[in-house]
């Protein structure tokens, strides 16, 4: 199954932005000034049906957002990595939250994105201050200057392009055919992407490297096709045998004994990770609230 680069990249809260080309990597995208376009109408609604599953969408003027962690909602709406969103009240971690909203299709990605942050204010009463704070970060930089290696290849596809150009405009991909950018799922420790810039992938591998954050200084530019298969650390011959009892569900799947995700990135990538302190501008919630019902 291959979902869009959309509903995945969202989901995941590792939306990318043309700004962010523009800007320094540990500083977050500039907040909106002026009246910001807002939703026809819109229901939000606290999820309670237990389930793991969110879905996030966009179907020409339409956004579904569906239990969605709020948290999620907050990083995706303001394209804020995991752990640059501070001060956040626990509850808020377990809330998901259901979003159905209207709008032009004439909106882009990035464009509706955005129009989630009035909501969050109106809604949840979502307030916050930007401070800069030392934080321990993974630099993400070319192994070698003059190759990539072989599992990171050019592609004619633009996944930051095409999410700064109105829905109307985006033909859906024809029967049969992959869409222009996206995700394969892999199963653990197996990243596909295709037409990912270097800004979305740093995003997601924030994930893989539990929250700390990474900046891309590749200097890369347009988007890639990336296959990258590493062993997580919980899922290794190591970790398992110092666990005890049965290996997890899945460890199956895994290769105990592949290559460690810093290992994985330079054999298949040519990228290298190194870990380093450095000043990141965060987002402190002040005060947020549950919103009352539509």
């Amino acid at each position: 199954m291959f979902r869009p680069l959309m509903a995945l990249v969202l989901a995941a809260v590792a939306a990318a932005a043309l700004s962010a080309q523009a800007r320094p990597p540990h500083i977050l995208p500039p907040p909106l000034t002026g009246p910001a376009p807002e939703f026809e109408v819109a229901s939000v609604k606290i999820n309670k049906s237990g389930e793991a599953q969110t879905r996030f969408n966009f179907n020409g003027g339409r956004i579904d957002v569906i239990n969605m962690q709020l948290r999620g909602i907050i990083q995706s709406a303001y394209r804020v990595p995991a752990n640059q969103l501070v001060n956040v009240p626990g509850w808020v971690n377990g809330t998901r939250v259901d979003i159905v909203a209207k709008a032009d299709p004439k909106y882009s990605v990035q464009e509706l994105q955005s129009m989630l942050q009035p909501l969050l204010v109106e809604r949840f009463k979502l307030k916050f201050h930007r401070e800069m704070r030392e934080m321990d970060v993974y630099v993400m930089t070319l192994a070698t200057e003059d190759r990539l290696g072989p599992k990171l290849e050019k592609s004619e596809s633009n996944c930051e392009e095409l999410g700064a150009q109105p829905r109307s405009s985006l033909a859906p991909p024809k029967p049969g055919e992959l869409p222009a950018c996206g995700t394969v799922p892999g199963g653990p420790g197996h990243m596909i992407f295709r037409g990912f810039g270097m800004g979305p992938f740093v995003q997601i591998l924030g994930i893989a490297t539990r929250g700390r954050q990474v900046i891309d200084e590749t200097g890369l530019t347009g988007g890639y096709n990336i296959d990258l298969q590493y062993t997580p650390e919980a899922l290794s011959a190591a970790a398992i045998a110092a666990r005890g009892g049965a290996p997890p569900p899945l460890a199956a799947q895994v290769d105990p004994n592949g290559p460690d995700l810093v290992t994985a990135m330079r054999e298949q990538l040519g990228l290298k990770l190194e870990g380093r302190k450095m000043a990141l501008e965060v987002m402190v919630v002040d005060n947020i609230e549950l919103p009352t019902a539509d």
